[in-house]
């Protein structure tokens, strides 16, 4: 029998903290379940960093989500890449998603209070240099060497 969707993170994520690590690092860990497993498993993360007094970093595209988990979200421009805004989330602990997501916070912070996109609602973008944040590609992760590298940043 195979494990499938949501029983493959839960073990991915049982795995991650077997090592009690300081800092659990997630990228779109919840992007290939259905809805309902994916709410088990924000419940899942949120106890699981209380239960070990773990840091979650944790990558999402999703609003709903960032807000929900998060104690501070930062939001990122397109690239090159750069810190466009960093939004404390101070909402209560512990959290449910029913009564968490009928707060008014939640509601503000998501940005559905004014009625347009939350990127929209909180984007103040910064001008200074020391407010940048450069991002770049190892070659061993790109694989191309070090002149593909250069000529694809240029082009960046």
């Amino acid at each position: 029998m195979a494990v499938v969707g949501g029983m493959q993170q839960r073990v991915a994520i049982a795995r991650a903290i077997s090592y009690r690590p300081e800092i659990l690092l997630m990228d779109e860990p919840f992007a290939s379940v259905d809805a309902q497993t994916r709410i088990e498993l924000e419940d899942l993360i949120l106890r699981v960093r209380d239960s070990f007094g773990m840091t979650v970093l944790f990558v999402t595209h999703d609003i709903d989500e960032a807000v929900y988990l998060a104690d501070r979200v930062i939001i990122l421009t397109r690239p090159p890449t750069r810190v466009q805004e960093v939004l404390s989330v101070p909402l209560p602990r512990p959290r449910h998603q029913t009564t968490t997501k009928e707060l008014s916070d939640y509601v503000r912070l998501r940005g559905m209070s004014s009625g347009r996109s939350w990127a929209r609602t909180i984007a103040r973008p910064k001008t200074r240099r020391s407010d940048e944040v450069r991002t770049t590609r190892p070659r061993a992760l790109t694989g191309r060497g070090a002149a593909a590298d250069r000529s694809s940043s240029r082009r960046a």
